[in-house]
Parts: C-alpha cells; structure tokens; sequence
C-alpha cells in the first residue's frame, strides 16, 4: 500500500476510535499476514485480548466480520456483547 493511502486509512481508521456517542475498545494492528487462516485466528486472539481489556469474558462475546465495505479487507470487525445479539 502507498504510504499516502496508508496515512490517510491510518488516520480514519485512528478517528473512529475516538470518543464519541458510545464507549469504545479497540485498537490499530498492522501484520504481514497473507493467509486467511492466520489472519482469522490472530483476530480471534485480539477480539479476545480487547475482550479481557473492556472487562468482559471471552466467552461471553463475539467478532461480527463485516465484508460490506470495499476498502476493507474481510477482517473488519465489530466486537459486541451477547447482550447485544
């Protein structure tokens, strides 16, 4: 990716994670990944540390994966609570 390109989703990806309307955990992670697989279970291992961090359970939520936005790749994530289901 172009560096321009890169600054520019680093900052709106950055932006979202801002405080807002609603409380919200998360974090920017860069990888080299190039299989599904890895890039799969490496979301799950995040999903679960921002879990434990938000104080909640693992167990008690889950990572919604979005494909609806081209500009990103099928790992954009939505944590929510089962609560939330």
């Amino acid at each position: 990716m172009e560096e321009p390109l890169r600054d520019d989703l680093r900052r709106r990806t950055w932006e979202l994670l801002q405080p807002g309307d609603i409380d919200l955990d998360g974090l920017i992670v860069y990888t080299d990944l190039d299989q599904e697989p890895e890039m799969h279970q490496f979301t799950v291992e995040i999903g679960d540390l921002i879990a434990e961090h938000a104080g909640f359970e693992p167990g008690e939520t889950f990572v919604y994966s979005g494909t609806d936005d081209p500009e990103f790749a099928s790992n954009q994530h939505q944590g929510l609570t089962l609560d939330d289901a």
